[in-house]
């Protein structure tokens, strides 16, 4: 993918990242804590650190980092914009592009007021599990992708930063340890067919998402969940087979998590269109692999949109329409894999 570089870009890039930082540090101030973040702020955070968070869930890092910055709110509105700006900052970095326009455009799906974002902003255990996981991991596969030492020294130090932020970015939240282990294993997969053997790097990484994950999964209150003995995020099925189980999963994928899918995300699907489109106008692939990718992405991207259309337009009762909208939460994410 041919880029471009300039003074202008430079500057565009700086001062997108001023205007970020300052954007985050504003809300982050305008907004007082919430959620939980009152008891991780009291003795009955305290009590659960304790424990040993023993049965109250396998995010040991991001327990951590919010009981501690629960506790220093004058600072926590720079900290919560430093991390997000990295997270921009290293995401493209990882993408290899320079480009002002398709920069803003990244900082714009960032800002879009979805819940999620506003739980990164306002709601601190929420920042702490969703921003500060995403930093070690982006920061994690940058290195291991792009930094490529020579000296003996570098290379150990470097080999030590992976292990490390391999088990420390399985420790927030279930979704980003299993998005790990998932994409270690592909980059391990990739380097070493590239590199015609085994990425030592890259194996050691994936070990220590590994290992990472089964530290969090081993807390008590994942088998309480899956024997029904806990209500905290419980698994409800109307069968007490395996088959009931995925069926019940099955159905939640395709209904209630595609429904809050499109209701929540349909600002930042339309700027991933818009994205798409300029990346496309800019940089021309030649590979017809490439060209195909992002056809995809488009069209993955304009399908639960027209999906939500039909449901709106025809459909009276909307519940049934979302495993419709499930088919295109499927088929968009495979397409941006593809892309990826």
């Amino acid at each position: 993918m041919k880029t471009k570089s300039s003074p202008f870009n430079l500057r565009g890039q700086t001062l997108l990242y001023i205007s970020l930082f300052a954007c985050v540090t504003l809300v982050a101030f305008l907004f007082p804590a919430t959620a939980d973040d009152f008891a991780w702020a009291t003795s009955s955070g305290m009590k659960v650190f304790k424990s040993g968070f023993a049965n109250y869930n396998g995010r040991y890092l991001g327990n951590i980092f919010a009981l501690s910055l629960t506790r220093i709110p004058l600072l926590l509105p720079f900290i919560k914009a430093l991390t997000l700006t990295l997270v921009l900052f290293i995401t493209n970095k990882l993408s290899g592009n320079k480009s002002p326009v398709l920069s803003i455009f990244t900082a714009v799906l960032l800002l879009i007021p979805s819940p999620l974002f506003v739980q990164g902003f306002v709601w601190t255990a929420g920042f702490s599990n969703y921003y500060i996981s995403a930093l070690i991991i982006a920061s994690a596969f940058y290195v291991l992708i792009f930094v490529k030492p020579q000296k003996t020294i570098t290379k150990i130090l470097r080999i030590l930063f992976l292990i490390v932020t391999g088990v420390a970015g399985q420790l927030y939240m279930e979704t980003y340890t299993l998005f790990a282990l998932i994409v270690s294993a592909c980059t391990l997969v990739v380097l070493s067919k590239k590199s015609r053997r085994i990425d030592v790097a890259a194996l050691l990484h994936f070990a220590a998402c590994v290992a990472g994950t089964v530290i969090m999964f081993s807390n008590g209150v994942y088998a309480k969940i899956l024997h029904k003995e806990d209500t905290y995020q419980a698994i409800q099925t109307s069968s007490n087979s395996l088959f009931g189980t995925a069926i019940t999963a099955i159905k939640n994928l395709f209904g209630e998590v595609s429904y809050y899918f499109v209701m929540t995300c349909i600002p930042t699907i339309i700027a991933v269109v818009i994205l798409i489109i300029v990346l496309y106008r800019q940089n021309r692939p030649e590979s017809k692999r490439s060209r195909t990718a992002i056809k995809l992405s488009f069209l993955s991207c304009v399908l639960p949109l027209i999906a939500y259309a039909i449901t709106i337009a025809i459909v009276k009762d909307t519940k049934k329409t979302w495993y419709l909208v499930g088919v295109s939460l499927i088929l968009f994410v495979v397409a941006i894999a593809l892309t990826v």
